[in-house]
């Protein structure tokens, strides 16, 4: 129906795209646009305009360039725990877009931060494909350790970082963890297109090499195999969140049954009291009115004295019943 027509028009989408498509993810502010900037300059591509470099919060959109023989899309930062309108629609657009995707990048910071980490394992219990899930640890020139100084005490933070990465996100050992410091003491800063030069004497430890080259060999050899995984992922995901908005529109359903029956059950209550009132009333009615009447004859009272008894009994039970009713 409906739900499939829809998951069918995205998945069409991705399917259409004949390199294979690399999807950077991550939360906002690990780095994902200057890693981006960096493997774009590398593979001799210009970097297009929307792609912005600065410390504020500039992707709000999925955009996409192709070089190194792949379609390379750079998502909005996502929120943990976003809480207002801009924030949820850049966590969807990531979201989205990372499940339609043959391979994702996936960039944390040197801190690791743990807000983060429930989004990323939901990430990774999706049932990834072995070489289509990377985690990038960014901008680890940041990480407290100068490579120029001490460069081993630098390779031995990044191997740290890397085990504690792979620890708490429960990481497969098929799943790839590159340390890397795209653009080393910023020296590119926010230049959209800086001359490549310009990392030329870190490029032996900053770790864009291993990237770019696993990045190159992919777009080689195209993306057949993990465009196949990427479908199954693709639909099993998009049944698993149809299952979950029918429970959850279920257990609302179910909750207005509960209410409705709550009210149903209140309003036989009712309908029970009130039968009983009403026979009540008509037992005492006629009780009053053959007692008014006998008095009556009794006392050889004339007939208007007796219309009088009477309305005043039946004005007197009228009162009692109605606050009854009440």
């Amino acid at each position: 129906g409906k739900l499939g027509q829809e998951a069918d028009e995205q998945w069409q989408r991705l399917a259409s795209v004949s390199e294979p498509v690399v999807t950077v993810y991550g939360a906002y502010d690990t780095g994902k646009s200057s890693l981006l900037r960096r493997l774009i300059v590398d593979s001799e591509v210009d970097v297009p305009e929307w792609l912005t470099i600065s410390a504020r919060h500039e992707t709000f959109e999925v955009n996409e360039v192709t070089a190194a023989g792949c379609r390379l899309r750079d998502t909005p930062g996502f929120v943990a725990g976003a809480d207002d309108a801009r924030a949820d629609m850049n966590t969807r657009l990531a979201n989205t877009a990372v499940d339609l995707t043959d391979v994702a990048i996936v960039t944390v910071t040197p801190q690791l931060a743990t807000a983060e980490f429930p989004a990323l394992q939901e990430l990774v219990r999706r049932g990834w494909a072995p070489g289509s899930l990377w985690f990038v640890i960014s901008r680890f020139d940041e990480a407290g350790v100068d490579p120029e100084s001490d460069l081993e005490g630098y390779r031995a933070r990044g191997m740290r970082k890397t085990e504690e990465l792979r620890h708490a996100l429960e990481l497969d050992e098929n799943v790839p963890v590159y340390v890397v410091s795209q653009d080393f003491a910023q020296m590119a800063g926010s230049d959209r297109n800086p001359d490549p030069q310009i990392w030329e004497d870190f490029r032996s430890w900053d770790g864009i090499a291993e990237l770019r080259d696993t990045l190159g060999n992919l777009g080689a050899r195209g993306g057949g195999s993990l465009r196949a995984a990427a479908a199954q992922r693709f639909w099993r995901q998009s049944v698993d969140d149809a299952l979950d908005g029918l429970r959850a529109e279920l257990a609302m359903y179910l909750d207005h049954q509960t209410f409705s029956d709550e009210g149903l059950r209140l309003r036989q209550s009712w309908l029970a009291q009130l039968d009983a009132l009403q026979n009540s009333a008509d037992a005492d009615l006629r009780g009053r009115v053959s007692e008014t009447i006998g008095q009556a004859i009794d006392d050889q009272r004339d007939a208007d004295a007796i219309q009088h008894s009477l309305q005043t009994t039946v004005d007197f039970w009228y009162a009692l019943q109605e606050q009854n009713v009440e």
